[in-house]
């Protein structure tokens, strides 16, 4: 029996394309970009790959369920049909469109708990019908039997599993269909520890193991007004895991809370970086022409000059 044969059997009895030459499926990997260059750089595949699991992660306050809704936004503009599954029961719809996504066009899903998330999760992979599905977040994964048991009642790694079951029942449609699943994992601090970083993901190991990406958020910098109010974050966005691509990519963009990642202040600190853009002193020049004193100023400048703006964009 030569391979030819086998595939046909194999697939013949498991299932058409259960069974290919790994070369016809070696290419086949599509993205969506972010629409941050640097963003799409560290993810070493132009953007958020489809029909994968993605794992987003960092303490609390840091930005992640902002930095999703940007990704959902980019889903949006790519055609794809995005669904929301909060089960922190904090959408804001506003909020959200004020960052660019359609809520008109994105279905929203707040589960009563958390084995009700899980099924509408698998439903929808099964589907084939979305292109992003978000979970925010597993820490509100919260199983019924903790919603209805006496509180003082231990429920030992309830959580876990249901999360871990359904990660088991997504993986291959999820795939199969091209629906990238993004989990909004908060960190936890472990308790009695001497050694290490003393944190740990919600919702156990599973989705550690089952993630094609993970990627941990963290804020290294409050943004402030000239009020000296915060109006965003420095964020550092590290991949720590990447199944399709090399892993531990690491960039820094600015994140506003009301307009989401800044992607004119990406363009701007690559070109600085790569020489498009000159800086002497604290002033900055482009072919030979000053833009700006101060970072922000000529950041702003640039975005405002859409000529400009778009012929270092391109060139990058």
């Amino acid at each position: 029996m030569n391979i030819k044969e086998i595939l046909k059997e194999t697939n013949k009895k498991y299932g058409k394309d259960t069974a290919v030459i790994a070369d016809e499926k070696g290419n086949e990997l599509e993205a969506v970009s972010t629409g941050c260059y640097s963003f799409d750089k560290i993810l070493g595949v132009g953007g958020i790959p489809l029909g994968r699991i993605i794992d987003l992660y960092g303490m609390e306050s840091q930005g992640k369920s902002t930095v999703a809704l940007h990704i959902a936004a980019q889903f949006q503009k790519a055609n794809k049909n995005v669904a929301w599954i909060d089960a922190e029961a904090c959408f804001s719809a506003k909020y959200s469109a004020n960052l660019g996504v359609n809520v008109k066009n994105m279905v929203l899903i707040q589960p009563e708990n958390g084995e009700n998330a899980m099924n509408i999760l698998i439903d929808f992979v099964n589907k084939g019908v979305f292109g992003l599905i978000v979970v925010d977040s597993t820490a509100n994964i919260t199983p019924q039997q903790e919603l209805e048991g006496n509180i003082e009642k231990h429920t030992v790694a309830l959580q876990a599993r249901l999360i871990g079951k359904a990660l088991r029942a997504i993986t291959a449609p999820a795939a199969k269909n091209n629906t990238t699943v993004l989990f909004i994992s908060q960190l936890r601090n472990k308790i009695g520890m001497f050694a290490g970083t003393g944190e740990i993901a919600t919702g156990g190991l599973s989705l550690k193991f089952y993630s094609s990406i993970r990627m941990k958020v963290k804020t290294i910098k409050k943004l402030k007004n000239k009020d000296e109010l915060i109006i965003g974050n420095r964020l550092r966005v590290k991949v720590e895991k990447n199944k399709v691509a090399n892993p531990f990519g690491v960039m820094e963009v600015d994140l506003y809370f009301d307009s989401g990642i800044d992607i004119g202040g990406d363009i701007f600190d690559i070109a600085v970086e790569k020489g498009f853009i000159i800086k002497e002193g604290n002033t900055f020049f482009y072919e030979k022409k000053r833009i700006g004193v101060g970072r922000d100023n000529a950041r702003n400048e640039l975005v405002k000059n859409q000529e400009m703006f778009k012929k270092i964009k391109k060139i990058i």
